[in-house]
């Protein structure tokens, strides 16, 4: 289920007129009036209350990274983003010589994985994380599900489930473009 669509409209304090703020639409030095969901951070709720969009954070060795990209483009989420980070966990540090002398690095190099989708895709993303990602031994990362209260295409103003980058079935079917 999309989330609610904002009202993209702006109005001038002193004018009663409104401005369309749609791509193709003149934009002028107006307050920008985005109408409110009727309960704060609720336009990306199901029925219910549930979160209809996740965002999905994986700490994991650099190495799963590749079979875990290649996977997700094959099954339709092209979007994602990546940082490189240091962290501690279970997993002991490394001791380093270093001119003569031991250092133990206790922070170690993993990479953080972001995906934002829709709450019934969330499944498939994880699976394939753990699938690629999971070698039972203590470091192998963590995965983190969290709600999304909203979520905006800057460009277009689109809002909720429309600005996630899921493939259709006919797409991925049809050999989605890949950038090989």
């Amino acid at each position: 289920m999309a989330c609610e669509e904002p009202d993209l409209k702006s109005s001038n304090p002193s004018d009663s007129r409104m401005t369309d703020l749609r791509p193709g639409k003149s934009l002028s030095p107006r307050t920008i009036k985005l109408s409110a969901p009727s309960v704060p951070g609720d336009s990306c709720r199901a029925p219910g209350g549930a979160h209809s969009v996740k965002k999905i954070e994986a700490f994991i060795r650099h190495e799963a990274f590749e079979p875990i990209r290649s996977e997700l483009l094959d099954r339709g989420f092209p979007s994602l983003s990546i940082s490189e980070v240091k962290g501690s966990g279970r997993q002991k540090g490394l001791v380093e010589a270093y001119r003569g002398s031991s250092l133990t690095v206790s922070v170690r190099p993993k990479l953080k994985l972001e995906v934002v989708v829709a709450d019934g895709d969330t499944g498939t993303v994880v699976e394939t994380i753990i699938r690629h990602a999971r070698s039972g031994e203590i470091g192998d990362g963590k995965i983190f599900v969290l709600p999304v209260e909203e979520a905006i295409r800057i460009r277009t103003g689109d809002q909720g489930e429309a600005v996630l980058q899921s493939h259709t079935e006919e797409e991925i079917a049809a050999g989605v473009e890949r950038d090989e």
